[in-house]
């Protein structure tokens, strides 16, 4: 039989196989995540489905393109990428993370490296090639060796975060420590409904508006984002530390309102007023 007649399994694909083949095992195996491959090879070789603690789906997706080495990462850091597929990938919501997939020679267990190329970079290049009449970038993984690890999970959860979501994460540490410190002032002071003790600072009305109008933009952004819960633990326990103490807080400022210990003057009157707030002032 002429051998050149037979299939052939070459060195080229059998490591391309290899590489993608690893890369979903360790994402199923390490993240606890779907982790599909795709028959069809138009810019994104897997396609990676988030679920939240419970196993449930979320509905996020993170497109995956993966180029693996026979090499280690030092013997072959970079990856060329054709601009077609920058294209491709800009034009999509999800997350893209290009994985290098090093199989060190067979001499050690693989290695993985990841970059995620978000939207700016993404765009930066297209920009560039069309100034340059470039066909091609080059991606190097070995600037910064980011070599996919178990900790990496909540980083992968964070590519679905906006800049204007990081912020409100960061805020919503602060609302909800103001929120816990007050709920807990006034239902330690509180018999039957009506304040035993002051309030806990002279700055409490003004202090109080601000932190329910910063609760008001974090409402509005996980009404915009519902992910947001999931995403952020932060956000999550301020939501539920409002539902917990909004009650007892707002009867302590109605309390004070009614009996004139808070007035309106002691809001500040460069603060827009928050609703809830104002409800109560203006039965006044």
């Amino acid at each position: 039989m002429d051998e050149s007649l037979g299939m052939k399994y070459i060195e080229k694909v059998a490591n391309g196989n290899a590489g993608e083949f690893y890369f979903s095992y360790w994402i199923s195996r390490n993240f606890i995540w779907p982790c599909r491959i795709l028959d069809i090879d138009m810019g994104l070789d897997s396609q990676i489905e988030i679920y939240d603690n419970s196993n449930h789906s979320t509905g996020m997706f993170i497109g995956v393109q993966i180029k693996t080495t026979s090499k280690t990462l030092e013997e072959s850091p970079s990856v060329s990428v054709p601009m077609k597929n920058i294209v491709y990938w800009e034009s999509i919501n999800d997350p893209i993370v290009i994985v290098r997939v090093c199989l060190n020679n067979n001499e050690e267990e693989p290695h993985i490296y990841w970059e995620h190329l978000n939207k700016d970079f993404l765009r930066g290049v297209l920009i560039g090639a069309k100034e340059s009449n470039i066909e091609s970038v080059t991606i190097n993984f070995g600037n910064n060796k980011k070599a996919l690890h178990k900790d990496d999970k909540l980083s992968w959860l964070n590519l679905f975060l906006s800049d204007e979501d990081k912020d409100i994460i960061e805020r919503s540490a602060v609302i909800k420590d103001h929120l816990e410190s007050l709920g807990q002032y006034f239902m330690q002071n509180s018999v039957d409904g009506h304040l035993t003790a002051g309030y806990p600072s002279f700055q409490f009305p003004s202090e109080l508006n601000d932190t329910l109008n910063n609760y008001d933009k974090l409402e509005s952004a996980v009404a915009i984002n519902p992910r947001l819960k999931y995403l952020s633990k932060e956000i999550d326990s301020a939501i539920k530390c409002y539902e917990l103490y909004i009650s007892v807080i707002l009867a302590a400022f109605t309390e004070g309102f009614d009996c004139d210990s808070i007035v309106k003057s002691d809001i500040d009157s460069y603060s827009l007023v928050n609703p809830r707030l104002h409800r109560i002032m203006s039965g006044y």
